[in-house]
Order: C-alpha cells, then sequence, then structure tokens
C-alpha cells in the first residue's frame, strides 16, 4: 500500500495543529522564557515550574537558562522533523527523493540525538572518563568495555585527543548505529517508506533517561535492536556474533537469552531450542570470564540496593515518580500496539519484566536509563500500532518474523 492510502484529510489538520502549536511555543518562549526560568529559579512562579527547579541551589541561574534553550533547540528541531515527516505522507514522491529525504531525517535526528547528548549529559564522580578509559573506574563499569575499545582505538589513531574527546566520538558512532539498527528492526513491522518514524521514537523515549555520561548505554539499545532484528529472522549466526560482542558493552544481554527463549518456545523443536539456548549461555560464560580474567574485579554490583529500593517506594514516592511518569507514559502508547504485533513481539515484553527484578535488586528505581534495553521493543510496538492505523504494515510480515 502506497503513502496516498493514509488519510489525508487527517494529515493536514495534524500538520496544521503542529504548526500553529509550535510557532505559539517558540514565540512564547521567546518573549517569556528566560523570565519564567528567573520567577521559577526564585521560587515565584506556578508550582509546576518551582518543582521542576527545587534543586536550583546546585547550579547558576544561567545553568538553568542554558538548559531550557537548549530544550527548545530539541522541541524545535523535533517539530522541523514532525513537519517534515508529514508534508512526505501528504505527498508521495519519487524513490530518489524518498532516499534524499530519507537521509535528511536520518541527520537531522542523529544530529539532534548527538545535540541533546551533549547539552544534557555530565560526569559523575563515579563515572569519571579517563578511571574508565585507564580501567580504574568502580566496578562493575570496568567490564563494560565496547566502546571503551573504541574509545582507545580513537585515541591511537589521534594521539591529540584528549580521553574526554574520544568518548565523545565513540559515543556517536553508538548514536549512528543505534538509530541504524532501531530503524532496520521498525523494517519488520511498518512499510519501509515510514521506517523514519522509529529512530524519531527511540531518541524521544532515551532522552528522559540521559543523566550522566556513560559508554554503554546508547550500545544497550543498538546491541538489542540489532539481536532482535536476527531473532526474530532467525538468522542465528548474526544475532550470536552480536550477541558475544554486545556482552562486552554491557552484561544485560543475558536476558536476551531469556527472551530468545520465550520467542521460541513451541515454535521450535525442543532439542533445537535447548541447544540455541546452552549456546547462548556458552558464550556469556565466556565473554564474562575473559573480562575476570583481565580485569580482575572484587564484586559484580554494589550493595544495599534492595533497602534503598525500598525506601523509595515507601518513603519517597513522588521522587520515583518524578523520575519514572515519562518512560511508563511511552509504554502506555506502546501497550497500544500490542493487538496488532506479532506473537514475536509480543512474547518480548519479557525484557520489561526482567529488568524490573534486575533494577531492585541490584539497580536503582530513579535512574530511568535502567530500562533502555527496553527500549527497541517499546518503539516497535508503537510502531505496529502506527503501521495499522494508516495501513502501512509491510508485506508478508508474518512470514518474516519469527
Amino acid at each position: 500500500m502506497t503513502l496516498r492510502s493514509a488519510n489525508s484529510q487527517q494529515l493536514r489538520q495534524a500538520l496544521l495543529f503542529i504548526l500553529w502549536a509550535g510557532l505559539a511555543l517558540f514565540v512564547g518562549y521567546a518573549l517569556m522564557g528566560h523570565s519564567v526560568v528567573s520567577d521559577a529559579y526564585s521560587g515565584k512562579s506556578i508550582s509546576f515550574f518551582n518543582k521542576a527547579l527545587e534543586s536550583r541551589g546546585e547550579h547558576s541561574l544561567e545553568f538553568y537558562q542554558k538548559k531550557a534553550d537548549y530544550l527548545i533547540y530539541f522541541l524545535g528541531t523535533g517539530w522541523i522533523t514532525a513537519l517534515t515527516v508529514l508534508m512526505r505522507l501528504l505527498r508521495a514522491p519519487s524513490a530518489v527523493e524518498r532516499r534524499f529525504i530519507d537521509s535528511l531525517l536520518f541527520l537531522q535526528v542523529a544530529s539532534l540525538f548527538w545535540s541533546y547528548f551533549l547539552s544534557h549529559g555530565t560526569e559523575r564522580h563515579w563515572y569519571v572518563i579517563q578511571e574508565i578509559m585507564t580501567f580504574t573506574g568502580h566496578p562493575p563499569y570496568q567490564h563494560r568495555v565496547l566502546f571503551v575499545g573504541l574509545a582507545h582505538a580513537l585515541r591511537t589513531l589521534s594521539p591529540s585527543l584528549t580521553y574526554h574527546e574520544s568518548y565523545l566520538m565513540s559515543q556517536m558512532a553508538a548514536i549512528v548505529l543505534a538509530l541504524w539498527a532501531v530503524r532496520r528492526l521498525a523494517g519488520l513491522f511498518i512499510s519501509r517508506d515510514l521506517t523514519f518514524i522509529a529512530p524519531c521514537l527511540a531518541l524521544l523515549m532515551y532522552a528522559p533517561t540521559l543523566d550522566y555520561f556513560t559508554f554503554y548505554d546508547i550500545g544497550i539499545i543498538f546491541v538489542y535492536s540489532f539481536c532482535l532484528y536476527h531473532l526474530y529472522r532467525r538468522d542465528f549466526i548474526p544475532y550470536t556474533l552480536m550477541f558475544a560482542v554486545g556482552t562486552y558493552n554491557h552484561e544485560l544481554t543475558l536476558f536476551l537469552v531469556v527472551t530468545s527463549a520465550c520467542v521460541f518456545i513451541g515454535r521450535m523443536k525442543p532439542g533445537h531450542l535447548a541447544g540455541f539456548l546452552i549456546l547462548q549461555l556458552a558464550v556469556y560464560a565466556g565473554v564474562r570470564s575473559t573480562l575476570f580474567f583481565f580485569l580482575p574485579t572484587t564484586h559484580l554490583w554494589d550493595g544495599g540496593k534492595v533497602a534503598y529500593n525500598s525506601g523509595l517506594f515507601f518513603e519517597h514516592p513522588r521522587t520515583l515518580f518524578m523520575n519514572l511518569y515519562q518512560p511508563v507514559f511511552w509504554y502506555v502508547l506502546a501497550a497500544f500496539g500490542l493487538p496488532h504485533a506479532p506473537p514475536a513481539l509480543r512474547r518480548s515484553l519479557i525484557i520489561l519484566p526482567c529488568l524490573l527484578v534486575m533494577t531492585f535488586f541490584v539497580g536503582q528505581f530513579n535512574e530511568s536509563r535502567q530500562f533502555d534495553a527496553f527500549i527497541p521493543v517499546a518503539v516497535m510496538l508503537m510502531v505496529s500500532w502506527i503501521a495499522f492505523r494508516v495501513g502501512m504494515v509491510p508485506a508478508e510480515r508474518d512470514s518474516r518474523v519469527a
């Protein structure tokens, strides 16, 4: 089905709404933005803005005004992207024009991702880039080395790079890889003409999780998107290779073993499934063994997480809500795609309870980045819903997806 089959009247209404809403927001910010931030910094604005800056004592007023400027830049780029998408839906371009527009959209989302990353990421005392790159960082960070290796390679090629500069360049590669993998995965659930929606959604889901710089968070999105794509297509060789490589990025690849079991149980011969699971566990154990051999460590995680998380639930529920309401919002939207998603995607929901259990025992619920591995699944559920609504489900989807 072509783009012309979309409801043009609804698209025109959406285009006009986004156009005027965006203009109103940007004009309003230009006239009153810094004044609103200044009032909130002084505790004289409305309750919502005052609470948003409740940690204002840690930074200057100029710091928060700069953050607000970056946020408007972020929204403005997203606004332009949305208008571009809707205009493309209203007019079916030629194949050459489509590839050109898609490339521009990809570059725009990648540049927006990069700009947001630079403006909102910070370096914390428990994750110092130079310490991580010299393998003296606090466990378990020192075992998440995939993009650390890339940063070292960049410094070898260009010795003038600082640790911080090589880190940022490694994350530029991670951003491009993650957006590419998310878009390729979306091709299993929506017509190729609309796969550009997936990177936009992935960025919107990731942005609220960004707090401090790490080598591995964006890499998790890349590894999971790549592995799920090949898992659904039963391409076991590239899946297994990336599973091994991805374990050097983060030990969360273990949940892909659980996911593959859920996806294929009852759909693969028991002996074959058992062999596939054993192979993954053997690869995982092999990778982890090399890490412990070359980078010995005293422990796998910090203790006291159960007490900390229990305190969040029972003593600081507002803090918990303020840190988790944004991913929960996206999960609610993703739920609309469940009736329209193929079984393999629905079975992949197992990733979320795995992350919840893991976070309770060894993570912190006030860090929404703990759930980045679920972003590819949530995005694909939203994409499935969009595909159903606009009639753009790819041909023979069920035959290509496990």
